[in-house]
């Protein structure tokens, strides 16, 4: 069975801080009071997790499955954005809508540089989307064909589209999800992953059009009850080093268990068998909400990653008004060795820096609990807490002797008593995110407050966490970005309080910088 607990940790921190929010404290519009400053969401309705990052010319492309007229888990339409800088997105009309074959449930996009396809010519290479059809009707029939793979093409940089009149590339089939294709530079064929029956096929293609089915990967790992999806495949040098590794990554939901997240593997390709390194999947990202991501290799050389930040278990019933569904930071990925495995290391892009203003530093802040102190610190700066970026190292050298911090770590609240937590727990050896206090307004069952993870720190000196926090999110980068987390949360104000804290002991903060991050929804018009 697959165990999602498996952690690569040496160092583990977390944060800390009180920002004084010196932006307008104003009641936001209807609908927004949960809306990200720093994450993409669409203006209303429902958005699935990311298609596509493309980059061609001086844009970006974002596509992505939603429904653009009501926010429910129904979709419809293949969604469209556009950036300079892959933060601040100007959102277009969809690409694609649904026709006579069904509704548009998910897809990819490529450029056809070559112009294999025959839509474009080598002068004006086409934009190829190859997408799932799902079909409502067939489905409520009791049908078997209810997913098929079609074509679409663009030949002005992907504002308009004209769907292929040969439609379905592939035919239909029950669970057939989720197309990824890429060029093999070595055949100059295209390949595509795609979920099938809960697990990964491969098909290839010379023109796009046509398309055969050559290998499959993961019956034989895992429960019959898990779902995979929205599979990805792609090679990456092992930092360091001129070695190669192919990682496979895939969209899990485990059945038995009702827990969401995206998996990977690191393993060799051949002739499209692929033999992974380990028999469970590691995890891109240990929090509740990020999920089925998907990679893009941009021209610069380097690999990007976004992922949907929601959970199945609770996605529809998220309280934000008029739309749901967001995506996580852009990220940048490197492949590393580490103690003989293969791990992906992840932090957010560097372009994120330009959205830095106001920072804060400070340093040897100790913490104390016992009969006469409390072990709550509240740390006041002039820089805002929500939107911030977050670095902090906590010394560990100590740990494990008397007098040490049972427990250690930030809370980040607001005066209504609404809070999350994340900590480090020194008896245990767990790192823990708490967002039980996280709202007043409770709207699902299935919203797990708690998390816990394996990570033994004893002989390190210092834990550093990297933290980008958001109105109604945060993502965690520490180990030099080898774990990640992403959990999200609804208070029903801003949180404003960042508190460091100790439980039965002490614990001293050596470095702390907090920068404030500006909203990509103040600074750019074309964002909504």
């Amino acid at each position: 069975m697959m165990c999602r607990t498996k952690c690569f940790c040496i160092l583990i921190i977390v944060a800390l801080l009180h920002g004084c929010d010196t932006r307008s404290s104003g009641t936001p519009p209807e609908g927004e009071s949960h809306r990200g400053e720093l994450h993409f969401s669409m203006n209303a309705g429902w958005m699935n997790g990311p298609a596509e990052l493309i980059h061609t010319g001086e844009r970006y492309h974002l596509f992505y499955p939603c429904n653009p007229t009501e926010s429910t888990r129904v979709t419809t339409h293949l969604g469209h954005a556009v950036s300079t800088d892959m933060l601040h997105w100007e959102e277009l009309p969809p690409a694609l809508g649904p026709d006579s074959l069904g509704a548009i449930a998910s897809g990819c996009v490529v450029l056809d540089e070559e112009n294999s396809s025959g839509f474009g010519t080598t002068d004006n290479p086409p934009l190829i989307a190859i997408y799932t059809y799902h079909n409502y009707e067939t489905e409520a029939a009791g049908g078997e064909e209810i997913e098929s793979q079609g074509l679409a093409f663009s030949l002005d940089g992907g504002d308009t589209w004209t769907k292929y009149d040969g439609n379905p590339v592939i035919p239909g089939a029950r669970h057939f999800r989720d197309p990824k294709v890429s060029r093999d530079d070595e055949t100059g064929e295209w390949r595509m992953t795609v979920a099938q029956n809960g697990r990964v096929s491969f098909y290839r293609s010379s023109d796009l059009r046509q398309w055969r089915p050559t290998g499959s990967f993961g019956t034989q790992i895992g429960s019959e009850y898990d779902v995979w999806e929205s599979p990805d495949l792609m090679k990456m040098r092992v930092a360091g080093t001129d070695d190669e590794r192919w990682v496979l990554t895939t969209g899990i939901g485990m059945g038995e268990t009702g827990e969401w997240g995206t998996g990977y593997f690191t393993g060799t390709l051949e002739d499209d068998n692929f033999t992974p390194d380990q028999t469970d999947p590691l995890w891109i990202d240990y929090g509740f909400d990020n999920y089925a991501g998907t990679t893009s290799a941009l021209p610069d050389g380097r690999t990007v990653y976004i992922g949907c930040m929601n959970n199945w278990e609770y996605a529809a019933e998220v309280p934000t008004e008029g739309w749901k569904g967001s995506l996580t930071l852009p990220r940048e990925l490197t492949l590393e060795s580490l103690r003989g495995e293969y791990v992906l290391s992840q932090r957010p892009v560097g372009e994120i820096g330009m959205l830095q203003g106001r920072r804060t530093e400070l340093s040897d802040i100790t913490v104390v609990q016992d009969i006469e102190r409390e072990g709550l610190h509240r740390v006041k700066t002039k820089v805002a807490v929500t939107p911030s970026e977050i670095t902090v190292k906590f010394r560990t050298d100590e740990l494990g002797t008397i007098g040490f911090a049972e427990r250690f770590g930030i809370r980040i609240g607001n005066e209504s008593g609404e809070s999350v937590t994340i900590g480090y727990d020194s008896f245990n050896r767990l790192l823990y995110v708490d967002r039980g206090a996280s709202s007043t307004v409770k709207f699902s069952d299935s919203f797990k407050h708690t998390h816990l993870f394996p990570c033994d720190i004893e002989g390190s000196e210092a834990l550093e966490l990297h933290l980008v926090l958001d109105r109604g999110s945060l993502e965690l980068f520490t180990v030099d970005g080898k774990i990640a987390m992403t959990d999200t949360f609804y208070p029903t104000g801003r949180f404003d309080l960042l508190d460091i804290f100790a439980e039965n002991g002490r614990v001293t903060a050596e470095s702390v910088s907090v920068t404030g991050l500006k909203s990509v929804r103040e600074s750019s018009g074309g964002v909504k």
